[in-house]
C-alpha cells in the first residue's frame, strides 16, 4: 500500500497545525501526469481474515478494551502471516 502513492515530506509546522485543527495535511500523488491515480506496476495484495466476533459492551472497562484489542491484533497478525509473499517478506508494521 505504501508503494502505491508518494506523500510530500516537509512543512511539518503548518501540517501539524492543520492536523490540530481537524484538517488532514497529506499530499499524496501517484502517477506523474495523473497524481490522484496510484502508481502503475505496484503489486497490491488484498487479504481477508476470518470474521472476529466482538461483543457489544455498553460501558467497556479499560480491561475489556485491552482484551478485545489484543484479540484483534492477533487475528490481524495471523492474516498477515498467511499472505503469500513474492521475494523478500516485509515485516508487518503496526503503529
Amino acid at each position: 500500500e505504501n508503494d502505491l502513492m508518494h506523500n510530500a515530506q516537509g512543512g511539518w509546522g503548518w501540517r501539524f497545525w492543520l492536523n490540530n485543527n481537524s484538517l488532514p495535511a497529506v499530499a499524496p500523488w501517484g502517477e506523474p501526469f495523473f497524481p490522484i491515480f496510484p502508481r502503475r506496476g505496484v503489486r497490491l495484495v488484498v487479504a481477508m481474515g476470518a470474521p472476529l466476533e466482538m461483543p457489544h459492551i455498553p460501558n467497556p472497562t479499560k480491561k475489556d478494551v485491552e482484551f478485545h484489542h489484543a484479540r484483534y491484533m492477533e487475528a490481524l497478525k495471523r492474516t498477515y502471516d498467511r499472505i503469500p509473499q513474492d521475494g523478500e517478506k516485509r515485516p508487518l508494521e503496526i503503529w
